[in-house]
C-alpha cells in the first residue's frame, strides 16, 4: 500500500487532484521502479492484487504511465494483472482525458494501451455478460461494461486507428520483441 501511495505522489495523483499528464519532470526512473515492485508483488500474491486492483485512481495512473516510453512497460504488467486480478471491472471513467490521452499515443503506444483494453474488455466477458445489455441498462444509467463499451466507441479515431495497426504488415516500430 505504501508503494501504490508513493507512486501517486509521484505521478501528482493523489485524491482529489486528477490530472490527465504526469507533471513536468516527473522522476521516471523511481516511477518505474515502484511500478515494477508492484507488478512483482502483484504476481506473487493474488490478494494484494485484488487490493491493488480496487484502487480505481491507481489503475488510471497506469493507463498515463503507459504514455511514457521509459513507463510502459512496467505499466502494462501491472496493469494487466490488475485488471485480471479485480473483482469488479475497471470503469474507464477512472482513465483522466481518455479520449486526450489515446489521441497522442504512436502506434506502437497504441499497441500496448490495447492490450491492456483486451484484458479489461475480456474480463466482462469472463464474467458472464452477454454481448448485449441487459434491458434495464439505458443512458444515462449504463452499467460499467455498457458505459466502457460506449466509451471506447465514442473515443475520436480509435477504432479506425486500430483497424490501421491491424492491417500494417510488419509491428509498429519497437513492437518487434516486445515482452508478451
Amino acid at each position: 500500500a505504501i508503494i501504490s501511495r508513493v507512486l501517486l505522489r509521484l505521478c501528482r495523483r493523489e485524491a482529489g487532484r486528477p490530472s490527465a499528464r504526469l507533471p513536468e519532470g516527473a522522476p521516471l526512473d523511481v516511477i518505474n521502479e515502484c511500478t515494477q515492485i508492484l507488478a512483482e508483488l502483484a504476481m506473487l500474491d493474488l490478494q494484494h492484487a485484488e487490493a491493488l486492483a480496487s484502487r480505481h485512481e491507481l489503475i488510471g495512473t497506469l493507463f498515463l504511465l503507459m504514455a511514457e516510453p521509459q513507463a510502459v512497460d512496467a505499466a502494462l504488467t501491472l496493469a494487466q494483472e490488475l485488471l485480471s486480478a479485480g473483482q469488479d471491472v475497471f470503469p474507464l471513467t477512472a482513465v483522466p482525458d481518455l479520449p486526450g490521452l489515446i489521441g497522442r499515443l504512436s502506434p506502437r503506444g497504441l499497441a500496448l494501451v490495447s492490450r491492456a483494453l483486451a484484458v479489461l474488455l475480456a474480463k466482462s466477458a469472463e464474467q458472464g455478460l452477454d454481448a448485449f445489455p441487459a434491458p434495464e441498462c439505458v443512458e444515462p444509467d449504463l452499467c460499467v461494461v455498457c458505459a466502457n463499451n460506449a466509451a471506447l466507441l465514442a473515443l475520436p479515431s480509435f477504432l479506425a486507428r486500430v483497424v490501421a495497426l491491424l492491417r500494417l504488415r510488419s509491428p509498429p516500430a519497437g513492437l518487434w520483441g516486445h515482452i508478451l
